[in-house]
């Protein structure tokens, strides 16, 4: 997903679905991805405001829609989905035919 990403814990759609994990059960967090750069040798030479556009979205969709063909596959994740515009947890595939782009993974914790 990209170096740079943090797990959203406000009052947006997003951070409302924050649950902490427990002992022996998972929690619920949904993920923000930057279009920051995270390349260490020009860290000094790239102001911290400077985004490579939709790098974020792109970043978090590419990561979701993995997740989502592996499990076709049979392959187990912590991953549930993308949050949309309205604050609801949908797949990549319905972001896509809606045209719409996200940069929040929503994650078992």
């Amino acid at each position: 997903m990209g170096s740079t990403k943090d797990v959203v814990m406000d009052n947006s759609p997003a951070g409302k679905l924050y649950t902490p994990p427990k002992p022996h059960e998972f929690g619920l967090g949904a993920m923000k991805v930057s279009g920051r750069f995270s390349v260490g040798d020009l860290k000094k030479l790239i102001t911290s405001d400077f985004e490579i556009k939709d790098k974020n979205h792109a970043l978090a969709m590419t990561a979701g829609a993995y997740f989502e063909d592996a499990s076709q596959h049979g392959i187990q994740s912590t991953y549930v989905g993308m949050m949309n515009q309205d604050g609801k947890v949908v797949s990549v595939r319905d972001l896509l035919a809606r045209g719409e782009l996200s940069d929040i993974v929503v994650m078992k914790l």
